[in-house]
């Protein structure tokens, strides 16, 4: 009994075992997967035909767009996981298949190359292609605010003004177009400007410098750009994907032979077995059914989890990389709203000594007719000396007319009045010359380049500039120590030291004092800016660095001045401390490492 019990447990397993591995051979083929196989290849068809047609309209510049020509990469990179996870047993047995997969990896992996390049490349130029119609007008506001201050209009200033403006439309014109006979035109609008940008007025030719700059970057790069959108267009991806296509198409009816062979025994074998193991059929039939079901479910959500994983990884990753983007556009337009309201304070100061000297030059050509008269006198002296004894009494009249004159001048002090007006004027002269000198210095472009520069210098350069703010209510006291030079950018920290002195005279309500001392401690030079004013309450003390927190009336304040001083100092490997008191005033300490390493922060070595 135990011996047949045994036999036929033997037999019934065998039979079932026969019944699953014919089943598993019809199941090996998952008609699910092949659908998505071929829907995932459908998709990087019509992907990479929308993305060549968008990198078509960039280089025909149908479209300004460029995310469209960069954004594909990553869906192209989920589909191509997707299809290489489904591929996988497929390409191990067809050698054709794997060589077509490679291929088109290959090919995918050239054109994120090119694209990486475009990306490149195109930065340089789309901010170049911003700031153009920026920069000429500017140039061309220079101009009239010369032509306006001139005794007679500069035509060699008119006909630049109209110069800058055709560069610029040629410009525009060439980066929608690209011709070459309009890059030939560019070419020589530039080469002209720049043999004569020595002609005009230096604030002038700094404009001018500018415009030419951004001009040449974007004749050379318009070119360039075009011809990687080219080459990304003509990798052969679509012969790619139709050649994986034929190869699974290959492999996969040689798998749905096999199934349909597998089939027809499965079929005749469940028929005899079905009077026998009907119920066991059925039974062990539904479980595989319902374990087949739930794997596929996991499948499906592991399959969603992951994606989901892999979009909220992009989504943070261009989150993050536009929140750099826009820490650097508000940097330079608190740069430029700072440089513009110093700029107007500059103008104001400037019109002070040129009046004074204007004054001066006028009484001094009121008096000269006089002293031409005497030395008219002087002159013809030598030829009296000769005049013959009979004609004495004239001799002696002359000799009387111009004693009478030099007695006259030094009665009046004519001589000494206009060499105490000559020194005034240059005194205003150089007045002048010094507030523009430190305001060429605050504006330079060269930023983020790096020197050997003195504090003590850069602080007294800021203070001509906010002289306008400070003049009728704050004492400036200076506490200078002998400090050494250090490795820094000096606009970065002019800019520094303009928005603590700024803030520190707005916080001076009627009369006060604003003290600068430097010195050297810990290894660093240490710059600390002390106002009298009326103080940080401490809830607000610990937000003052805080991005656009701000305790000023709306209009009149960003909130970006102490958050991006913060971020400058932090760039020199520095660190920025405060101190307050309510109603007694706020110390700010900025210190910068005498010795330190910029270039880590992305700054560049000046030459």
């Amino acid at each position: 009994m135990k011996l047949r019990y045994f036999v036929n447990l033997i037999i019934g397993v065998c039979m079932i075992g026969v019944l699953v591995f014919l089943y598993a051979k019809v199941q090996s083929l998952n008609v699910k997967e092949h659908y998505e196989i071929t829907d995932i290849l459908r998709q990087i068809s019509a992907l990479n035909f929308r993305w060549n047609e968008d990198v078509l309209k960039t280089k025909l510049s149908l479209s300004s767009n460029y995310d469209a020509v960069t954004n594909p990469l990553a869906d192209l990179r989920t589909l191509q996981k997707g299809l290489d996870s489904r591929l996988e047993k497929f390409t191990s047995e067809s050698p054709r298949l794997k060589n077509a997969v490679n291929d088109y990896r290959t090919s995918i992996e050239e054109k994120n190359r090119l694209i990486e390049q475009f990306k490149g490349q195109n930065a340089i130029f789309d901010n170049s292609l911003r700031y153009i119609a920026t920069a000429v007008d500017d140039l061309s506001s220079e101009i009239d605010l010369q032509l306006s201050s001139a005794a007679k209009p500069s035509v060699a200033l008119v006909n630049l003004r109209g110069q800058a403006q055709g560069l610029l439309r040629e410009l525009l014109e060439f980066n929608q177009l690209s011709q070459p006979e309009v890059l030939a035109s560019l070419i020589s609008r530039i080469d002209l400007l720049e043999n004569k940008k020595d002609d005009y007025p230096e604030v002038v030719s700094s404009k001018l410098e500018t415009v030419i700059r951004h001009a040449s970057v974007i004749i050379k790069r318009k070119p360039e750009i075009d011809t990687l959108l080219a080459e990304t267009v003509s990798l052969p991806i679509m012969q790619n994907i139709e050649q994986i296509e034929k190869a699974y198409t290959t492999v996969y009816d040689s798998y749905l032979r096999n199934k349909d062979f597998y089939f027809t025994i499965l079929i005749a074998y469940a028929s005899f077995l079905l009077l026998l193991i009907a119920l066991i059929g059925y039974r062990l039939r539904n479980s595989y059914r319902e374990l087949n079901s739930v794997n596929r479910q996991l499948k499906v959500v592991n399959e969603t989890l992951e994606e989901r994983v892999i979009e909220r990884t992009r989504e943070l990753s261009k989150a993050y990389d536009q929140l750099k983007q826009s820490q650097m556009q508000l940097i330079q337009s608190e740069k430029m709203a700072s440089l513009g309201q110093m700029v107007a304070g500059v103008a104001h100061e400037i019109n002070t000594p040129l009046a004074y000297c204007h004054s001066n030059i006028d009484l001094v050509k009121e008096q000269l007719p006089e002293v031409l008269t005497l030395f008219k006198e002087f002159v013809n002296f030598p030829n009296l000396l000769e005049t013959p004894e009979s004609e004495q009494q004239s001799f002696k009249e002359e000799l009387g007319k111009i004693q009478e004159l030099m007695s006259s001048f030094e009665r009046d002090g004519v001589l000494d009045e206009m060499e105490v007006l000559l020194d005034g004027s240059l005194s205003g002269l150089d007045q002048i010359s010094e507030m523009v000198k430190s305001l060429k210095d605050f504006s330079r472009l060269d930023q983020h380049k790096i020197e050997n520069s003195d504090l003590n210098k850069g602080l007294d350069s800021v203070l001509v500039i906010a002289n306008n703010v400070l003049k009728d209510k704050v004492t400036i006291v200076k506490e200078y120590s002998d400090i050494p030079k250090i490795s820094c950018s000096p606009s970065q920290l002019n800019q520094v030291f303009l928005n603590l002195i700024v803030n520190a005279a707005q916080a001076i309500e009627k009369q006060g004092t604003i003290t600068l001392r430097t010195y050297t401690a810990d290894h660093c030079v240490n710059i600390a800016i002390e106002d009298d004013g009326k103080g940080i309450p401490d809830h607000i003390l610990p937000r003052i660095f805080d991005p656009f927190f701000t305790t000023k009336e709306i209009g009149k304040g960003t909130g970006l001045g102490l958050s991006i001083a913060y971020k400058i100092v932090q760039q020199h490997a520095g660190n920025i401390t405060v101190q307050s008191e309510v109603g007694r005033g706020a110390r700010f300490t900025v210190s910068i490492p005498i010795a330190q390493a910029m270039n880590s922060q992305g700054f560049e070595v000046a030459a």
